[in-house]
């Protein structure tokens, strides 16, 4: 059996519903682990870099409002973080995704890969990340 078929407004409702599950003060982190990322993806199965710059959780402050995008999913993003390494471990890291914590960074809410894993070599390295979040087509 097809999926159904979502409203406009069913669709907006439900990414509105889902920043708010969210949080305005999510904590967003990297992750240096080339895994499988699921539905079931916990805290622990994730390791944080251990670069300075790179180690600290940042604060997704706000949600946008759902928009359609030219594909035709619904989506909601947060506001930019960038990480810039200020120390260097070794053997260098690669950055291979991301995760939207709870308000605690307790619980894993999200995670998600980059298009392309991005090394960290030296000192001044870094990635900008906007958390997206789609609702199917």
């Amino acid at each position: 059996m097809p999926d159904p078929v979502l409203t406009v407004a069913n669709k907006d409702a439900c990414l509105t519903g889902l920043t708010t599950a969210l949080g305005a003060m999510s904590k967003m982190i990297l992750f240096t682990n080339n895994i499988s990322v699921s539905e079931d993806t916990a805290l622990a199965d994730l390791t944080q870099p251990l670069s300075a710059g790179l180690a600290t959780a940042k604060t997704v402050a706000a949600w946008s409002t759902p928009y359609e995008d030219p594909a035709g999913r619904f989506v909601v993003t947060g506001g930019s973080l960038t990480w810039i390494a200020t120390g260097i471990t070794t053997p260098a890291e690669t950055i291979y995704g991301w995760a939207i914590l709870d308000m605690a960074g307790m619980v894993v809410q999200m995670t998600a890969l980059l298009d392309k894993p991005v090394p960290i070599t030296e000192v001044g390295d870094g990635l900008t990340v906007t958390p997206t979040v789609p609702y199917g087509a």
